[in-house]
């Protein structure tokens, strides 16, 4: 009988693929102004979504990247730019409904 080929966590050092290209427009978006240091309320403002929604990126954002906080991120995206990491400055997005 063969033995089975070792089972991948599913994170992305596993398959050897960039963790940001997992995530979706959003999803790099929100980790975007995380970077940068903005607080949920303030994302949601910026990107004109609930707190509730920038939660849920958020967990789906960890999730993905096999990370538990916001300090690991901060930490993966040091590690993969030698701590060279430029993030371009926060914008508000502003919403065209009334």
């Amino acid at each position: 009988m063969r033995s089975a080929a070792p089972r991948s966590t599913g994170n992305s050092t596993d398959r050897g693929v960039s963790p940001t290209t997992l995530l979706t427009a959003r999803e790099q978006q929100v980790s975007t102004h995380v970077l940068r240091g903005a607080t949920d309320r303030e994302i949601a403002k910026a990107l004109v979504v609930s707190t509730r929604t920038v939660h849920k990126h958020l967990e789906r954002i960890y999730r993905k990247l096999d990370l538990t906080n916001r300090t690991s991120r901060m930490a993966l995206l040091a590690a993969q730019t030698d701590g060279a990491a430029v993030v371009p400055p926060l914008v508000s997005v502003r919403s065209t409904r009334r």
